[in-house]
């Protein structure tokens, strides 16, 4: 996966991993909720160009999500995406809206979910039945024409 990355004239240099560790604990020892490492030599300090980054968000040190900051948005819904910042969120941010509504379908019971599943189907064959008859319209449409 990692030199996947890369084209064909691409230098290694050019690669770089991101590990995020999202956990529901206290790791680090200082207050900050989102820490982020990088690689450095021990004795001079040099840091290994930006190849690799690892962050850590610890949920519970974020205590007053600011819902103008979608890093703290993302983690108030990961916490509690019931919450009223969700809720005050979702209508404008369609990346929210789009993951609560998945966490709503994966949350149904098996029967509730094939329900779900079933109702999509028809709904698309429905629409696709419609688009096939506008084509079909048209063609005869210009036919006589």
């Amino acid at each position: 996966m990692y030199e996947s990355q890369l084209k064909e004239t691409d230098k290694y240099n050019k690669l770089k991993t991101i590990l995020i560790n999202i956990v529901d604990f206290k790791f680090i020892t200082n207050n900050i909720y989102h820490n982020c490492y990088r690689l450095k030599q021990i004795e001079t300090n040099e840091e290994l160009k930006d190849m690799e980054e690892i962050h850590f968000i610890e949920l519970p040190k974020l205590t007053n999500a600011n819902k103008n900051n979608l890093l703290e948005t993302w983690i108030e819904f990961i916490k509690n995406p019931e919450s009223q910042i969700i809720k005050e969120v979702e209508s404008k941010n369609k990346a929210i809206k789009k993951a609560k509504d998945k966490l709503s379908v994966i949350s149904m019971d098996d029967e509730e979910r094939e329900r779900y599943f079933k109702r999509e189907e028809n709904l698309i064959n429905e629409k696709s039945s419609l688009e096939s008859a506008k084509e079909k319209g048209k063609e005869e449409g210009e036919l006589s024409s």
